[in-house]
C-alpha cells in the first residue's frame, strides 16, 4: 500500500530523565499544524577498500547515525495570554531552540517621549519597587512591559537604570499580562522528536534546533523549525490524531513595523535564530551520539523596504556607522492571539 505524504504529524516531548534518553512523543506533543515536513537521516559510512586480487571494494559499514526533522508551522495563539494558562501551540518548539518563557507585567504610563526605556534594563520606582524592562518603549507608547514587577506600584515616578528614561508614575499595574519568549544561553532541555507518516514513525532523540520567522503582507507569519539529534529508530506505528489549534492565525496587517524609530514601507521580513548545532559523539551510545548542543547563536534577519530620503531614514549612514536601534512590529490585535516582535539592538549588515 502506498503511503500518503500529506498524512504526517510531528510530535516532540521533553527528555526529563536525562539528556539523550529517548521518550515516546504522542498526541500531547503534537498540537500544531505542520507544512513542508522533511525527514533527513545522516548515517556516516566507513568505506572498506582493501588491496586484493579484485578491483572491487567491500560494502561500507554504517557508523554514527543522526537525523534532522524539519517543518513549518503558524504563529497562532491559544486564546490565553497568561503565564499559567494554556500554552501556545509552539511553546515546546521554542524551548527546544534555546528560548525561555517569561511572565510579563504591564504598567499603564503617560505617553513616552524623548529617550525611552530599553529592553533588559532595570526599571525603578521612586517608592523603591523595581523590575526588568521586557520590551523597549517607543514614542507615544502608553504601556511599559516589565518582568518581576510585583514590587512596582503607582506611588512614584519610574526611571531606567541604563537609558535614564523617566515617565509619570504608573496609573495601573496589571500582573501576568503576557508571556515573552527570549533567547537564553543555559538550561535548554533536549527533546525527542517523532515524525509520523501514514503508518511509519521516525524518532530522533537528544534534539535541539533552530527556528526562523517569516511573513508577507496579508499572510500569517510562518515559523520554520529544524531539529537535529541522534537517530533512534523507524518503526511501523499508527498515525496519531492530535487536537489542533482552534484559533485562526493573524495576518501581517496593521503591523506598525518600525526600524530605529522610523516607520518603513515593508512587504516582507525574515528573522533567523542562527543556532550553531554540534552533535555530542559517544562510543557508548548505539547511535554513536548522545544529543545535540547549541554552541553559538547568530541572530539575523532581512526586510525589503522602499527607499526613503536620507532625512527620513538614512539607510547608508546607519550601515556605515554601525548604528544600533530597535526593530519593532505587531502581528494580530486580539488578546490571546496577538504577538509583538522586537529586536532591541538591531543594525544593518548589508
Amino acid at each position: 500500500m502506498a503511503l500518503l505524504n500529506r498524512k504526517q504529524v510531528v510530535s516532540l516531548l521533553v527528555e526529563s530523565t536525562a539528556e539523550g534518553t529517548v521518550v515516546n512523543p504522542g498526541v500531547s506533543g503534537a498540537g500544531f499544524n505542520t507544512f513542508d515536513t522533511t525527514f533527513s537521516p545522516e548515517v556516516e559510512q566507513y568505506e572498506r577498500n582493501p588491496f586484493r586480487s579484485s578491483l572491487g571494494r567491500l560494502a561500507s559499514i554504517a557508523g554514527v547515525k543522526t537525523a534532522t526533522v524539519g517543518f513549518t508551522t503558524e504563529l497562532v495563539g491559544s486564546g490565553d495570554h497568561t503565564v499559567g494558562g494554556d500554552p501556545l501551540p509552539f511553546h515546546d518548539l521554542m524551548l527546544a531552540c534555546g528560548y525561555e518563557k517569561v511572565g510579563v507585567d504591564a504598567l499603564t504610563i503617560s505617553a513616552m517621549s524623548g529617550t525611552n526605556f530599553t529592553a533588559g534594563e532595570t526599571i525603578t520606582e521612586d517608592g523603591g519597587g523595581s523590575g526588568v524592562c521586557a520590551l523597549s518603549t517607543k514614542e507615544n507608547d502608553t504601556t511599559l512591559y516589565v518582568t518581576a514587577a510585583s514590587s512596582i506600584g503607582t506611588a512614584g515616578a519610574l526611571s531606567g537604570g541604563t537609558s535614564e528614561a523617566a515617565s509619570a508614575a504608573a496609573t495601573n499595574v496589571s500582573t501576568d499580562a503576557a508571556v515573552m519568549y527570549k533567547p537564553v544561553s543555559t538550561g535548554t532541555s533536549t527533546y525527542t522528536v517523532a515524525l509520523f507518516n501514514d503508518g511509519i514513525r521516525h524518532r530522533v532523540k537528544g534534539c535541539r534546533g533552530n527556528v526562523s520567522f517569516s511573513g508577507s503582507t496579508g499572510q500569517p507569519v510562518r515559523m520554520a523549525f529544524e531539529f537535529t539529534g541522534p537517530f533512534e529508530d523507524t518503526t511501523d506505528e499508527t498515525l496519531i490524531t492530535p487536537t489542533y489549534p482552534s484559533l485562526v492565525p493573524p495576518s501581517m496587517l496593521g503591523a506598525g513595523l518600525s526600524v530605529h524609530g522610523d516607520l518603513l514601507v515593508v512587504d516582507s521580513f525574515e528573522i533567523a535564530t542562527g543556532n550553531e548545532l554540534a552533535v555530542r559523539r559517544s562510543a557508548n551510545d548505539d547511535a554513536g551520539a548522545i544529543s545535540t548542543k547549541i554552541t553559538m547563536r547568530s541572530m539575523s534577519g532581512s526586510i525589503d523596504p522602499e527607499v526613503e530620503l536620507q532625512a527620513t531614514h538614512d539607510f547608508i549612514g546607519k550601515l556605515t556607522g554601525n548604528t544600533e536601534g530597535l526593530l519593532d512590529f505587531t502581528i494580530g490585535g486580539t488578546t490571546g492571539n496577538k504577538f509583538r516582535i522586537q529586536g532591541p539592538n538591531c543594525s544593518y549588515a548589508g
